[in-house]
């Protein structure tokens, strides 16, 4: 569709979608936090995805008719993931404040950041990073260990589409 466009306009669509992106997660993750009352966490992840895929397939519009069987074994695949990560997100947030299970997931990916730094800046720069987590997570005396370990869980399924799809 922005083949023939830009480099450049193409560069500042791509970032407003993004930005549009992480807002509607947020966004949507406060809404959802209030619908745990009347649905639960896995409630509240059906209702999401549902949404989800309702809206995704108004905008694409696919034939979906046309597809292979691998097509529609990779869209199974990358839905199972999306649904593995919205349950586990939702039942760390039962449990657990907001903040620290959205926090939780990123400390995966600082793990494996930090196993690969060859210099000192970027030997420190994850040890920061830990300092800023805790601090936005706050002194906790008391937490709930199945919040942490689903939020600790919600790390392989969220990751795995980064690797299917650089495929």
């Amino acid at each position: 569709m922005f083949q023939n466009s830009s480099p450049l306009f193409r560069a500042l669509l791509g970032a407003v979608f993004v930005l549009i992106g992480s807002v509607s997660i947020q966004v949507s993750s406060v809404l959802a936090s209030s619908l745990f009352a009347v649905a639960g966490s896995l409630g509240t992840s059906g209702l999401r995805m549902f949404l989800a895929a309702a809206v995704l397939l108004c905008l694409a519009r696919p034939s979906l008719r046309t597809l292979s069987s691998r097509a529609w074994g990779s869209i199974l695949l990358y839905g199972a993931a999306m649904a593995a990560m919205n349950v586990l997100l939702y039942s760390a947030i039962e449990r657990i404040p907001l903040s620290l299970a959205v926090t939780l997931e990123f400390l995966g990916p600082l793990a494996v950041a930090s196993l690969g730094a060859k210099g000192r800046i970027e030997r420190l720069l994850p040890v920061l990073t830990l300092a800023g987590v805790a601090a936005a997570a706050g002194v906790q005396t008391e937490f709930d260990l199945l919040g942490i370990i689903f939020g600790w869980a919600r790390q392989p399924p969220s990751s795995a589409p980064w690797h299917w799809t650089s495929r």
